[in-house]
């Protein structure tokens, strides 16, 4: 995860949509996801308030599934899925390239 932060996303072009699994921004990691040493969701974080670019941020789903809110907007969306087996929630951050200064 490292490369792509510091070799692979300064490359791509200002406005391409990125997709980080494994991110639980603005929490930490939860206890049960510790022992695994992910890094993304802090070198996500660095990037992000290195670049000031959270106008950029498009859908960070663990703050989504843990606000009632903003849970509940989404709650039509899994109503319709139907699915038991599909998890309402996710660890997934999407944002875009913001332009370069």
């Amino acid at each position: 995860m490292t490369v792509f932060f510091l070799e692979i996303l300064p490359r791509l072009p200002a406005g391409t949509f990125v997709q980080v699994h494994d991110v639980c921004l603005p929490f930490d990691y939860p206890d049960d996801m510790v022992q695994r040493v992910y890094s993304e969701h802090y070198l996500l974080a660095a990037d992000l308030l290195a670049r000031g670019s959270a106008e950029h941020v498009l859908l960070p789903n663990a703050l989504v599934s843990n606000d009632r809110e903003l849970a509940g907007v989404l709650a039509p969306v899994w109503d319709a899925i139907g699915d038991p087996r599909v998890v309402r929630g996710g660890s997934s951050f999407w944002f875009r390239v913001p332009p370069r200064p």
